[in-house]
């Protein structure tokens, strides 16, 4: 379940020093959009995703409407957790997050890969957000 921050770490310390202050360095170059971002810092690899995504992915940026061909496990990043909901909730207010951004447990290894691949979906969610949405 989603932090109120949208990091998770999966209980790894290593992971969160040393990739935090490299996402905020990372974050620190660009103009992020009004939308809230979960990321998600793997600390095992996933069959499902390997197979989806093959062998060599690094990472990837899903927005909402993209949770439903995620693992549960992932999709409920993207909402709050059941013991903050009360009594009868739209939709959107069970919602707590935008988007999100998985890192593989192998692109965290290795600072430069890491650097490159967040940079490059934290460009996605940038294009996610401030892209308007053309309605036919």
């Amino acid at each position: 379940m989603p932090s109120a921050v949208g990091w998770d770490f999966n209980h790894s310390v290593e992971n969160e020093r040393t990739l935090r202050p490299l996402c905020g360095q990372i974050e620190a170059h660009f103009q992020l959009p009004p939308r809230r971002l979960y990321r998600y810092f793997a600390t095992f690899d996933d069959e499902y995703l390997i197979s989806r995504n093959g062998m060599h992915f690094r990472g990837f940026h899903a927005p909402l409407a993209s949770r439903n061909s995620l693992p549960a496990y992932l999709s409920n990043c993207y909402f709050h957790s059941f013991e903050k909901i009360t009594g009868h909730v739209t939709f959107d207010q069970m919602v707590a997050f935008d988007n999100l951004i998985y890192i593989r447990p192998s692109t965290s290894e290795d600072t430069t890969g890491f650097v490159t691949t967040y940079a490059h979906e934290l460009q996605h969610f940038l294009q996610h957000g401030y892209t308007p949405v053309c309605l036919l």
